[in-house]
C-alpha cells in the first residue's frame, strides 16, 4: 500500500505551491470533503477528469463517512436531505446548566435557552445568549444571559 502523504517521487508532500481543488459533498458543517492537489491547473484537471479513479475516491470517502457516523452513534444526513447552514447548530442548554423560568397561570414554566451570532447592527459577528419564554408570550420578554 502506498503512503498517501508522499508524492509520486517518494518524498513527503509538503510543498504548498501549485493548484488545489476542494469539493464538499453538501453545504453542511459536517460534510466530507475531497481535496485534489497538483502542480498545475492542467494536472488537477487531468486528475478530476479520471472518472473511474474519482468515482472510487468518492465512494471510499462516502463509505468512511458512513462508518464514522455509525461508530459515533450519529445518524448521517438522509439522502436528499436539505443541507445544513454550514455552521454548528446553536446551543439548546446553558453551558453551566443554568435555568430560568417565567410564570403562566400561576405555574413556573422553564424558559428556552438560545444562543447564536448577531447578523447585523453594532453587535454583528458577536455571540449572544438568552432565555426566551417557551410559550412565545410577548408579556415575557427575552432575558439576555450576560454571565
Amino acid at each position: 500500500m502506498t503512503n498517501p502523504f508522499e508524492t509520486e517521487q517518494g518524498g513527503p508532500a509538503t510543498d504548498n505551491s501549485g493548484v488545489t481543488a476542494s469539493v464538499k459533498f453538501h453545504a453542511g458543517y459536517d460534510s466530507p470533503m475531497i481535496v485534489v492537489k497538483g502542480g498545475s491547473a492542467r494536472q488537477v484537471l487531468t486528475m478530476l477528469e479520471d472518472t473511474e479513479a474519482m468515482n472510487g475516491v468518492v465512494d471510499a470517502v462516502a463509505a468512511l463517512d458512513k462508518y464514522a457516523h455509525d461508530k459515533a452513534g450519529v445518524s448521517a444526513p438522509a439522502p436528499g436531505a436539505k443541507p445544513g447552514s454550514g455552521r454548528p447548530a446553536s446551543a439548546t442548554q446553558h453551558p453551566t446548566g443554568k435555568k430560568m423560568y417565567c410564570e403562566h397561570d400561576g405555574q413556573q414554566v422553564e424558559r428556552v435557552y438560545k444562543s447564536g451570532v448577531a447578523k447585523s447592527g453594532k453587535n454583528a459577528g458577536k455571540e449572544w445568549r438568552a432565555f426566551d419564554c417557551a410559550r412565545g408570550d410577548e408579556n415575557h420578554p427575552r432575558i439576555w444571559d450576560r454571565d
